[in-house]
């Protein structure tokens, strides 16, 4: 992750956003979710479009699943 919200951080257990810089969804999430989110995220990277306000299933640190609105867009160094 490069940058996250507040939400995600305490979904995920951490205390500060900067505590997850750095992780993957491998990291965080069971192995056949991680490889879901870890394959849209490449689509998103490989065709330079976001995805806007899609709406995605996650199980949080403690153990409870919930929908979520996500967007992920591709940033590029220049």
């Amino acid at each position: 992750f490069v940058v996250v919200n507040r939400a995600l951080a305490a979904d995920s257990g951490r205390d500060k956003t900067s505590d997850m810089v750095g992780l993957t969804d491998f990291d965080l999430h069971a192995p056949e979710m991680a490889r879901k989110f870890h394959d849209i995220e490449k689509k998103v990277l490989g065709s330079g479009q976001p995805m806007i306000d899609e709406e995605e299933y996650v199980v949080d640190a403690s153990g409870a699943g919930k929908w979520l609105s996500s967007t992920k867009v591709p940033l590029r160094n220049t």
